[in-house]
């Protein structure tokens, strides 16, 4: 199977798509009984370069509304928090097309996590039949790894698939662009909710979609939010409990 449609660029907010927010937003200010007609719910992630932590980010839009008062409340109101992280759920993408490329540093395991400055907890399980690759392991550090700075990549392989673990120290702040009915929370235990994210944006045809079931795991743990990408929930949630151990 090919999972290529995760590994996408970045793509930045169009600019028309802030313009016509904010004058829907301005005009249904001034007018109470005009409804605003806008299917907004919470933000995405695509990815590129096998990394799954490219957020999309909805900050040029927000940037313009915020300057109108009884918008600042609208625009909060779209934002959904689960389990500590933050998500706009929206049948559309307000992509331009516009990528960024930031090239990894590939290390063997030793050298990642010594060159890597936050600790990491790998899990102590993984699927049968997988090994831990340990001779290509995904860092970014310092000043030219620009926004996914303090991120490392870890990926088991097996005869037909793949997991990976990524880890990353940034502040991950802004909300994450899904699809509808994509996102789900549950508990690893008592003191670890996680959420559940299946599917992702298809770039070449510019559509949201689970054609190849892809299923991400994303949890916080001290300072580090942790994710493990592959197709098997009940396998990512015993690996991901692991790492709690």
């Amino acid at each position: 199977m090919n999972d290529k449609f995760l590994h996408q660029l970045q793509e930045e907010p169009n600019p028309e798509f802030a313009k016509n927010l904010r004058q829907e937003l301005t005009q249904s200010s001034l007018n109470p009984k005009k409804t605003l007609n806008l299917n907004f719910q919470t933000s995405t992630f695509t990815r590129k370069a096998k990394l799954a932590w490219i957020a999309i980010t909805l900050v040029a839009t927000m940037s313009l509304l915020l300057t109108v008062s009884p918008v600042r409340a609208f625009v909060a109101s779209l934002i959904t928090d689960i389990s500590g992280q933050l998500f706009e759920v929206t049948d559309d993408y307000p992509g331009s097309g516009n990528v960024t490329i930031i090239e990894p540093q590939i290390l063997t395991l030793v050298e990642a996590l010594t060159v890597f400055p936050h600790e990491v907890n790998l899990p102590t399980y993984v699927p049968s039949g997988y090994s831990l690759d340990e001779k290509y392991v995904q860092v970014y550090t310092g000043k030219d790894a620009g926004f996914l700075a303090d991120t490392i990549e870890f990926t088991w392989i097996s005869n037909s698939n793949r997991v990976s673990l990524i880890v990353t120290n940034r502040d991950l702040n802004s909300a994450e662009v899904v699809a509808p009915n994509s996102v789900e929370e549950i508990s690893l235990d008592a003191n670890h909710p996680a959420v559940v994210i299946r599917g992702g944006w298809d770039a070449d045809k510019k559509v949201w979609t689970n054609a190849y079931g892809t299923i991400r795991l994303r949890w916080l743990a001290g300072d580090n939010t942790y994710e493990l990408s592959g197709r098997d929930l009940q396998q990512l949630t015993e690996t991901a409990l692991s790492t709690l151990k």
